[in-house]
């Protein structure tokens, strides 16, 4: 009996941000100020809003205003997909 040995499939999505990951650097497709890619980080790296603002030292309010309108420019509704689009639009990378 022949023995097929079957190797790991990655999602097609996992396959294309990994490429992507690893390509060099170029401009993201999507403006969003200094301010904006801080805060993005920070949610990046696992921390609440509240985090965000004490290591930024902003109001938690500022910080959601910030997530709002990167939200609204990315066209996303929650924090998986802001990471989505960031990864995706190469506003944050899978080193930062």
């Amino acid at each position: 009996m022949k023995r097929h040995s079957r190797a790991p499939v990655l999602d097609s999505r996992a396959t294309t941000l990994y490429s992507r990951a690893m390509a060099p650097p170029t401009r993201p497709t999507i403006h969003a100020t200094a301010r904006e890619l801080d805060v993005l980080r920070g949610i990046w790296s696992g921390l609440s809003n509240q985090g965000v603002a004490n290591s930024l030292k902003l109001s938690i309010k500022t910080v959601e205003v910030y997530r709002a309108t990167l939200n609204k420019k990315l066209q996303v509704h929650n924090t998986a997909g802001l990471i989505r689009e960031g990864l995706k639009h190469r506003l944050i990378d899978l080193g930062t």
